[in-house]
């Protein structure tokens, strides 16, 4: 049951979520059982409890838990208050400030034909356009990179157990 719950550990999720529903009964011995206890947690680490994780894991889990709490829309609202801002929020402080600087830019750049040239000219209203898209892609960008985040950081938990779990002398 250890080898099989080590391989699902990591498999993709449906084929995971299928093997590990099975009762909990029919997984015997103290890893097997850390293992599946392992994957529940990995689906719920808010209502349930890490304390049976050994040392190694627990700073895995540890990280993973700090990203699972985090909301997509709080990321997209700091965004949209300081564009990049988003970016820092999930843990992805290099693409703050190229979305900074570029939201600046093109906001300064409309602003200033807006000034001079008026709502009604082609180039100010090109200049808006492509702004436009830049500000509600930082925003999209960065709630679907939390989301990103979360799954990278769950499939490292798991591999991790696997990995902790994974005896070769039972392959043999």
């Amino acid at each position: 049951m250890l080898i099989a719950s080590t391989k699902y550990l990591t498999a993709p999720n449906a084929e995971a979520v299928s093997w590990f529903s099975q009762d909990s009964a029919l997984f015997v011995g103290a890893n097997s059982v850390t293992t599946y206890n392992a994957f529940k947690l990995s689906e719920d680490p808010l209502n349930l409890s890490p304390d049976f994780l050994p040392t190694e894991l627990r700073t895995h889990f540890d990280s993973y838990h700090k990203y699972y709490k985090r909301k997509p829309i709080i990321a997209a609202g700091l965004s949209m208050v300081v564009p990049g801002l988003g970016k820092l929020y999930n843990g992805r402080s290099h693409g703050f400030w190229p979305s900074l600087v570029t939201n600046v830019i093109y906001g300064i750049q409309t602003a200033e034909n807006l000034k001079r040239l008026g709502i009604r000219h082609p180039y100010t209203i090109f200049t808006l356009g492509v702004f436009s898209v830049f500000y509600l892609s930082n925003i999209y960008g960065s709630a679907h990179d939390l989301m990103q985040v979360k799954i990278e950081k769950r499939k490292n938990f798991l591999h991790e157990v696997a990995d902790y779990y994974y005896t070769p002398d039972l392959f043999k």
